[in-house]
């Protein structure tokens, strides 16, 4: 029914003909699809994602109840019965209050445990975004242009912003066409390719598009040296031709030698008259690459990872007293811990139950020797003058008669 009426909207809302300069034809068709959106899907509202958020009315009651018994307990200070009123749905706000809170984390981690069991890489950090709560970003300071001033106001980092957009897209390389279609080869005309595709070409096209896809960087691999140069003095080639710019700060190189090489050479590629960086590590679509081949940089960054997602979770979850146990753990099992699970789940319970005993025991312990010595002190090592001359008790120290004699005191 949506779809419905806002195809006949937005028939109402195009013109019967489009100018013929491009600019005005796409200003046209933007500004009538864009009315037929605010008319009939409206604004999209933000919705913050807490436990509060989600059950604002109920505890909103609960609250005036509680606000209402206040006041009149606050006009009658003497009366019992407007004390225990309000003592009472002090009571009901506070259980309520932990109850939809312990719901509300229980429902939030069954929801991202599915999430990473389906492989739904982006409503699982979508989800782990709204767990972890508001993030509050400052601005950072910027270098100039040539590196030696810091701007650290507003209007100068904007400007700097500015100033690097301009020198990024805004060039105006000197193209040569006849040289660029020159080094294109020429095939025979595809007559087929010149017809105007249909109306459910375009939607098969259109429908076979992935959503939530975007381009990544480049990953250029070579098995030599020079296959490597060669690969990047073309793309460079190119680049050049359709008056594009590579980031040479951004270019690095990573080697991986072979497993019995004694002696790597890391290899010297030249792009533009400028060495390239090599590296022993690279970051590549959430990956560590390791020059050694091996994944100790990956497991040290996924540990890092892991300790930086509890450690955005040690207020809200940890530390939070109104979060029962059983939920916080349950905030644990967001991914599997490890493919066993019965065998580290039966250590994890047998190890957690022998620390309980041995606890007890060595408390129990000490226990008894504070009894034994109580009841069998040693003469030998308790200092002079430590006994009571009212009752003949003999005290462990000096300070211990006093706080005995006061007894006799009272």
């Amino acid at each position: 029914m949506s779809r419905q009426l806002f195809q006949q909207q937005l028939a109402l809302e195009f013109p019967e003909e489009f100018s013929v300069p491009v600019s005005t034809h796409w200003d046209e068709l933007k500004s009538s699809i864009l009315t037929t959106c605010q008319n009939t899907l409206g604004h999209r509202q933000k919705k913050h994602q807490d436990w509060f958020d989600s059950n604002d009315q109920s505890l909103k009651e609960l609250i005036d109840q509680k606000r209402t018994a206040l006041m009149d307990f606050k006009k009658d200070p003497k009366s019992t019965a407007k004390k225990a009123a309000y003592q009472q749905k002090k009571a009901i706000v506070q259980r309520e209050t932990r109850r939809l809170k312990n719901k509300w984390w229980t429902d939030k981690a069954k929801e991202i445990q599915g999430l990473a069991d389906r492989n739904d890489t982006r409503g699982f950090f979508s989800a782990t975004k709204a767990v972890y709560g508001p993030s509050t970003h400052g601005q950072a300071p910027l270098r100039s242009k040539d590196g030696t001033n810091l701007l650290k106001t507003k209007t100068e980092i904007n400007a700097r912003w500015k100033e690097h957009f301009e020198d990024l897209l805004n060039t105006n390389p000197v193209i040569d066409e006849e040289e660029v279609l020159g080094v294109l080869p020429e095939h025979d005309l595809a007559e087929n390719l010149a017809i105007t595709p249909t109306l459910e070409e375009t939607k098969q096209a259109i429908h076979s598009l992935k959503n939530n896809k975007a381009p990544d960087d480049n990953s250029v691999a070579s098995h030599t040296e020079a296959g490597l140069q060669a690969t990047l003095e073309a793309f460079n080639f190119a680049y050049t031709k359709l008056g594009l710019n590579i980031n040479l700060r951004k270019t690095q190189v990573l080697h991986q030698p072979c497993p019995n090489d004694a002696n790597p050479q890391p290899p010297a590629i030249v792009l533009q008259g400028q060495t390239l960086e090599n590296v022993e590590h690279f970051c590549y679509l959430g990956s560590h690459l390791s020059s050694k081949a091996d994944i100790d940089i990956e497991i040290q960054h996924r540990l890092q990872g892991a300790g930086a997602a509890f450690g955005k979770l040690r207020t809200r979850v940890f530390r939070n007293r109104d979060i029962q146990t059983e939920t916080k753990i349950r905030v644990n099992t967001w991914e599997t811990a490890a493919k066993d699970r019965s065998e580290w789940r039966s250590a994890i319970h047998h190890g957690t139950k022998t620390f309980e005993e041995t606890k007890l025991s060595k408390a129990e312990e000490k226990r008894q020797i504070r009894k034994e010595r109580k009841r069998n002190p040693n003469r030998q090592r308790l200092p002079p003058n430590a006994t009571c001359p009212t009752c003949g008790k003999q005290c462990a120290s000096r300070l211990g008669l006093l706080s005995h004699q006061r007894v006799h005191a009272n």
